[in-house]
């Protein structure tokens, strides 16, 4: 680094030195004062040495040292400390300014010859930085100041100071780097890295933000950033920056900024107060991250998704009636044959599995349909009458075709907040336990409800279970997946149970199966089904 003049030094050092300086001239005065009293009582011997103890711990503690050089003898003391600075043992050796200057780095010598000459000729006051090369090798700095006295106009005493900046100037070179990385790291952000004053004025802008929008850091300063926005976002956000340096909260906002190339371009600004050790707001600190990509992306995945729910909805309109006209026709053939006598048994058991498979295909689409409807929250949640839904779910199966099934239900008040799917969750659980039994045996289904209150909230619970083949350990924790039916005769699709686990999770709910009879699986399952409750229905006018 090469020397520079005393104004870069920062401020409070330099008001230390200027204190340090007055109070070491004013201790030298009275240590010379004394020497040339004589010394001539032991109070003044006292004296003498307290000043001198007093001059030496200053320098000590301040790391500056002091020198005086008398021009006519050409004779140069130093303090122990200036010893010490340049890496040697006090009073080593006998100073000089030849040695003094051996000290000083190559490449400064040759400035601190000039300053020195500068102010012995009266042109300058003598104030500069320089490098130290210590004995040993090592480095350091120094910042040197002196004060000449002149007799008949001819320079006769220097006296001076050298103070040891070797931390300070480490200290800048490590905020120097610091800043560089720092700005590294936010001008490797898209549009970089803001800093606003208290009072939300603006005071820093990377550079990659002030050539996106064409402005300079000045205007910048002077709000101009508003000038720049998109007309549908500048009111609302100047407004919402007003608010959030009122509340001294955190900025998160989406906008958009018109660039230099004419278009507008989608932004997501964050930031945060920044807080002294008391709490109060030093400045304001964030980010501009750009979006467009993100933006681009999200209207691609939009159109693909509608895309593809056309596709769907087209499909399963065409493929459901198509399975109507199939389903009508099988069901008025098996009625005819029937009454006519002109079918065999294992001919009309063939007949009815083929209605089975296009009823199957059906319902498939139907679950597809109401798993969209829920995963894209298309329904709010609104109270349902669960007494209601389990009559019907009752009234639905109890008149079930060749089979003989007890569906058992005493039915209790109660609402629980879900949508019209709920009924799907009780129709699934209901329907797998009769469509996994065994036909030639005899079906009992008992439904319990009861109230649960809770602490902060209450919820109805719902057990059904049935006497049927049950369902092994290794399979209870995954029925519920989507198309994982275990090792089963099950004629639908795998979607019924993953249908119910995602209703009844989007109704803030849980759902769990076990045993009817602990420890036995084959006994029969029982589902458990915890729904919020919803303590007071508003009547209907």
């Amino acid at each position: 680094m090469s020397p520079k003049f005393a104004s870069a030094t920062p401020s409070d050092v330099n008001k230390t030195r200027e204190q340090l300086l007055s109070e070491l001239h004013e201790l030298r005065a009275q240590v010379d004062i004394l020497r040339e009293a004589g010394v001539k009582s032991k109070d003044m011997a006292e004296d003498l040495r307290e000043s001198e103890k007093n001059l030496l711990l200053a320098q000590r503690i301040s790391h500056l040292g002091f020198w005086v050089w008398d021009i006519d003898k050409d004779v140069l003391e130093w303090s122990d400390e200036v010893y010490r600075i340049l890496g040697l043992t006090p009073q080593e050796f006998r100073p000089s300014y030849e040695l003094f200057l051996s000290f000083v780095h190559p490449e400064d010598r040759g400035l601190v010859s000039i300053a020195v000459q500068d102010a012995l000729d009266g042109k300058k006051p003598y104030g500069i930085d320089w490098r130290i090369l210590r004995r040993g090798g090592s480095a350091g700095y120094a910042h040197s100041e002196e004060v000449v006295s002149y007799s008949n106009g001819k320079p006769v005493r220097m006296i001076g100071t050298i103070l040891d900046i070797t931390e300070l100037m480490r200290a800048e070179e490590a905020l120097r780097n610091s800043e560089r990385l720092y700005r590294a790291i936010g001008e490797s952000i898209d549009y970089g890295v803001w800093v606003c004053a208290p009072d939300g004025r603006n005071i820093y802008a990377s550079e990659s933000f002030l050539k996106l929008v064409g402005l300079i850091q000045q205007q910048c300063s002077d709000f101009g950033w508003g000038d720049v926005l998109h007309p549908d976002d500048a009111e609302r956000t100047i407004e919402a920056w007003k608010e959030c340096v009122r509340a001294e909260g955190t900025w998160d906002i989406e906008h958009r900024y018109r660039g230099v190339d004419g278009q507008y371009h989608p932004i997501l600004a964050r930031g945060v107060p920044v807080r002294d050790e008391h709490g109060k707001i030093i400045c304001w600190a964030g980010i501009n991250l750009d979006i467009s990509r993100l933006k681009r992306t999200e209207a691609e995945l939009k159109e693909a998704k509608a895309q593809a729910e056309l596709y769907l909805d087209l499909m399963g309109h065409d493929i459901n009636n198509m399975n109507q006209v199939g389903i009508g026709n099988l069901e008025l053939a098996l009625e005819t044959l029937k009454e006519d006598g002109r079918v065999k048994k294992e001919d009309l058991e063939l007949l009815e599995k083929s209605l089975h498979a296009i009823t199957d295909s059906s319902r498939l689409i139907d679950n597809v349909r109401k798993l969209r409807s829920t995963m894209s929250k298309e329904h709010q949640l609104q109270p349902i009458d669960l007494k209601e839904v389990l009559l019907g779910v009752k009234e639905q199966f109890s008149k079930t075709n060749g089979q003989d099934v007890t569906i058992n239900y005493t039915p209790i008040e109660g609402h629980v907040m879900a949508t019209d799917l709920v009924r799907d969750v009780f129709i699934n659980i209901v329907g797998n336990a009769i469509k996994h039994s065994d036909a030639n045996k005899p079906l009992e289904i008992n439904i319990s409800q009861f109230h649960i209150y809770g602490t902060d909230e209450s919820y109805h619970k719902v057990i059904i279970e049935d006497n049927g083949p049950g369902i092994p350990d290794e399979l209870k924790t995954r029925i519920f997946n989507r198309f994982e039916r275990g090792n089963t005769k099950a004629k639908g699709k795998g979607l019924g149970l993953f249908l119910v686990k995602t209703l009844v999770h989007d109704f803030n709910g849980k759902i769990w199966v076990e045993d009817r009879v602990p420890g036995d699986h084959t006994k029969g399952a029982r589902f458990m089904v915890v729904l919020p409750a919803v303590e007071k229905v508003d009547e209907k006018p």
